[in-house]
């Protein structure tokens, strides 16, 4: 090069020209190499939790050269050029291109692929897409049990899933939930199903609330006594509680209220005291003279029935149901 500008054939003037030209060449090759290398850090996402995505793969598109985002969801690549587009895919999310324009910090977020996602059910200590279940289960989801104004899960599932019988024992709030899976099986022997929660078999589900509960799978076939053994023979009830998030903090409160009435055209006209012992005892009387001996034993003498036209009376309508006059 120097042999190049020491030609005697060439003038001062040439020379300082050539030189010039020569650095403008130099600086604009280590400008386009400096451009052609730019480093892109950034953090990847969840679109819907705003949880870092470790795993992910960061392609440059039409090239093999990528790295996946680390257990934080942040990643760094080198690019050779301005203009090109980093391709972002993981399993369940859309794919996403972003275009590097030059930018050396880049940040996406990656939105669940909805339609990617089969429904997956509860089989004992794993889980299976539905289209490959060959069992018979069923299953209820959280976000049903929330529409439901329930006191306990065994309440929940009453009426709701196919081939699961649930009653009370009586009427009484705190009575006990009888669950039967296929019927009864036996008849000497406890036709109860099997309860597990979130892996640990336990006696009822009665005290579990519903709030906490992601799910409820129900095995109704003879496969679950490949897993659990005799003690399924009856079925088995799978339920899977919520867990909490490190670092994460929620509050929720979760409220019924119910008010009922009996409309007072619903209401039947009852006797009142001395009405209903007058006909008790005419009743009687055309029974048998035992039958009346039994009255007087209740209701007295005949001759002081009179005395039941002071009684107050308790209509029993008003104190199961409520008076709607007071309302």
């Amino acid at each position: 090069m120097l042999k190049y500008l020491n030609r005697n054939t060439m003038t001062p003037a040439s020379q300082i020209i050539r030189i010039w030209m020569l650095v403008v060449c130099l600086v604009l090759m280590n400008l386009t190499l400096y451009a052609q290398n730019i480093t892109v850090r950034g953090v990847v996402t969840d679109g819907n939790t705003n949880e870092s995505l470790p795993g992910v793969n960061i392609i440059i598109k039409g090239t093999q050269t990528g790295v996946q985002s680390d257990i934080d969801g942040s990643y760094q690549i080198t690019v050779n050029s301005a203009d090109a587009v980093l391709s972002f895919s993981s399993v369940g999310y859309v794919a996403k291109e972003v275009p590097v324009s030059g930018r050396t910090t880049i940040d996406v977020l990656l939105v669940p692929d909805i339609a990617a996602i089969d429904e997956v059910v509860v089989i004992g200590y794993g889980t299976v897409k539905r289209k490959d279940l060959t069992g018979s289960i069923a299953t209820m989801s959280g976000e049903d049990l929330e529409k439901i104004p329930i006191a306990n899960a065994a309440e929940a599932i009453k009426g709701r899933l196919p081939g699961v019988n649930v009653l009370t024992t009586d009427g009484s709030p705190d009575a006990e939930v009888v669950i039967r899976v296929r019927g009864g099986g036996s008849v000497t022997q406890d036709n109860s199903p099997l309860f597990v929660v979130d892996g640990f078999i336990v006696s009822s589900i009665r005290d579990i609330p519903p709030t906490d509960i992601t799910s409820i799978s129900v095995l109704k076939d003879a496969a679950a006594t490949a897993i659990y053994g005799a003690q399924a023979a009856n079925g088995v009830i799978l339920v899977t509680t919520r867990r909490p998030s490190a670092g994460k903090t929620s509050v929720s409160y979760n409220g019924f209220l119910q008010f009922k009435q009996l409309p007072a055209e619903r209401k039947y006209d009852v006797l009142s005291p001395y009405e209903f012992v007058l006909a008790q005892y005419e009743y009687a009387k055309l029974r048998s003279d035992a039958d009346v001996r039994n009255f007087e034993k209740y209701f007295g003498k005949y001759q002081d029935i009179e005395l039941y036209k002071d009684k107050k009376p308790t209509d029993w309508q008003d104190k199961l149901f409520g008076d709607p006059k007071l309302s």
